[in-house]
């Protein structure tokens, strides 16, 4: 395979390689089916608890607005380095953000709405890098 078919058909061979990493069967492009999302989600809760834990983790959510279908959403990836140091990286979320006021009030809410589902409560000790986007 050349180094542009690599690039062109990276989310199939990331998908396969996350696949044989967590014994996971296939997943389709659009989400995991047959509960195989709710097994990802747990997996990553757990490899999530040591950073979080000794604040060895960054959270960078971002906002933007479908222009078309005027939508605005709110996306939150994680970066850190795990117990084995290599370095991993977690898109978490694309969800709806519902509320009409950007307000950082609105944004922590979404954000610990989004972060609860991976057992993250308490967002005051958490580092959040952004673009002022």
């Amino acid at each position: 395979m050349s180094k542009h078919t690599s690039i062109l058909n990276r989310r199939r061979c990331w998908s396969s390689e996350i696949n044989a990493r967590m014994n996971f069967n296939r997943c389709s492009s659009w989400g995991c089916q047959g509960g195989r999302t709710d097994q990802h989600r747990a997996l990553i809760t757990e490899e999530l608890k040591e950073p979080v834990e000794n604040d060895a983790i960054a959270f960078c959510p971002d906002m933007w607005t479908d222009p078309i279908r005027q939508i605005s959403y709110l996306g939150i990836t994680t970066t850190f380095i795990n117990n084995q140091y290599e370095y991993r990286s977690y898109d978490l979320c694309c969800a709806p953000f519902e509320e009409e006021n950007k307000s950082a009030e609105n944004i922590i809410t979404a954000l610990q709405k989004e972060l609860k589902t991976f057992s993250i409560i308490d967002l005051s000790m958490l580092k959040f890098v952004s673009d002022r986007g």
